[in-house]
């Protein structure tokens, strides 16, 4: 018998639209942004991804990784910064759900007769909680299958709705306002699209 499935894989697609209108200075502060958002993203998978964080609640992963890195030191604004800190413990927290679902499988493998059902019961519950971390035979196989995360994404930037405006200038030619490096200030970049859909569109 095979164990139910923990959970639904979701499908994630990524749409790219070429940029065809940008300014000098609004490409080197984006460039920046992005360099000094690759030194969060890295950050908090190095203080995140470690097992003793395993099951952080990703809305609390914010004061964690502000507890040794804060945005002035970085100059950075605090939502760019909270906005990548969300999006590594959200990865995170995907990869331990998938860990889980990897160990069960084997448990199931191990302890496969109808004899071995209250212990395969019991281990699967301990997966649940940290308990497992008390468990030698869990622990082992979680930190076998679980891989430390790390990041070496540099060219990343992650907006939140109210970090951005989209408006249409013309026929598959659109404007974005992004959320900059000084506060109240918006970078403007012109991107190319014939799927309108691919572009949140709200009123600027």
């Amino acid at each position: 018998m095979m164990p139910k499935k923990v959970g639904v894989t979701k499908k994630i697609s990524t749409q790219i639209v070429p940029v065809v209108g940008m300014t000098e200075s609004v490409e080197a502060e984006l460039l920046s942004t992005m360099k000094k958002l690759g030194i969060v993203r890295a950050e908090s998978y190095n203080k995140l991804g470690s097992i003793n964080y395993w099951g952080l609640d990703w809305k609390k992963a914010i004061p964690e990784v502000k507890s040794f890195r804060t945005p002035d030191t970085l100059g950075l604004p605090a939502k760019l910064m909270d906005w990548t800190i969300n999006d590594v413990a959200k990865a995170i927290t995907a990869q331990q759900a998938a860990c889980i679902d990897a160990v069960i499988k084997k448990i199931y493998k191990r302890f496969s007769g109808k004899k071995d059902q209250k212990t395969r019961k019991e281990l699967c519950k301990q997966l649940k909680t940290l308990a497992f971390l008390k468990n030698p035979l869990l622990h082992r196989l979680v930190r076998k299958q679980f891989h430390r995360g790390h990041s070496w994404v540099k060219n990343q930037i992650v907006y939140q709705q109210v970090g951005y405006n989209c408006k249409r200038l013309y026929q598959n030619t659109y404007q974005l306002e992004l959320a900059g490096l000084t506060r109240g200030k918006r970078n403007k970049i012109i991107v190319k699209s014939n799927v309108t859909s691919q572009l949140p569109l709200h009123p600027l």
